[in-house]
């Protein structure tokens, strides 16, 4: 094949068709579990009011209760993962060769916010790599999930955007990544709330 800008566009074409199809041919279980929210600017703010008090007696006149106000903004992030492709492929016409890594990036978009966030400092002592499956536990259970390794996340600290629902294996690993396995039941000392959002955890590669 000659190189010219019509054959790369085809090429484009092609591989962006393929793209898409393996895009959406996943199902991520973040959407069994959170709202999905279009956004059309650089950031969204979402607000709500606080709660409404309990209902009293009436006696003498109405008390008019006003609802606490509060906000909160999300800006949005980019994320990119460029593969090269050889000259030699496109002048040999070898591009198909290239269909099956093209599929595996549209899955890895749409599964991306299934993945464990951690910092390079923590992910490199344990040979852990962006896309690597991980096992992600402590006294209380253990679960699996691909690995993300960015920077975005402070070092000894990891994170998971959503979780997923329960799926144990045969030895009680839970391979849907949901991180109630990692949590308990207890309150939290002072404030009696619920302890599921900070919890220690190990991390280590499959």
């Amino acid at each position: 094949m000659i190189i010219t800008p019509q054959a790369l566009r085809g090429i484009y074409t092609a591989f962006n068709t393929v793209f898409n199809k393996a895009f959406e041919g996943q199902h991520p279980t973040y959407e069994k579990v959170a709202t999905v929210v279009p956004s059309t600017s650089e950031s969204e703010t979402y607000a709500w009011l606080g709660d409404i008090p309990g209902m009293r007696e009436w006696i003498g006149e109405r008390e008019i209760q006003n609802l606490s106000g509060s906000a909160y903004t999300i800006k949005n992030k980019d994320f990119e993962l460029t593969v090269g492709v050889d000259r030699n492929a496109v002048e040999d016409d070898k591009i198909g060769l290239y269909n099956p890594s093209i599929q595996m990036l549209g899955e890895s978009a749409a599964l991306h916010p299934d993945e464990l966030m951690i910092n390079p400092i923590d992910a490199e002592p344990r040979g852990i790599k962006t896309g690597d499956k991980v096992r992600v536990f402590n006294d209380r259970g253990s679960l699996v999930i691909p690995a993300f390794v960015t920077a975005r996340v402070i070092p000894h600290l990891v994170a998971m955007p959503q979780g997923a629902w329960y799926r144990p294996d045969e030895k009680g690993v839970d391979q849907g990544a949901c991180f109630n396995v990692l949590t308990t039941l207890e309150a939290t000392p002072l404030a009696k709330g619920n302890p599921s959002h900070t919890n220690l955890v190990q991390v280590e590669k499959i």
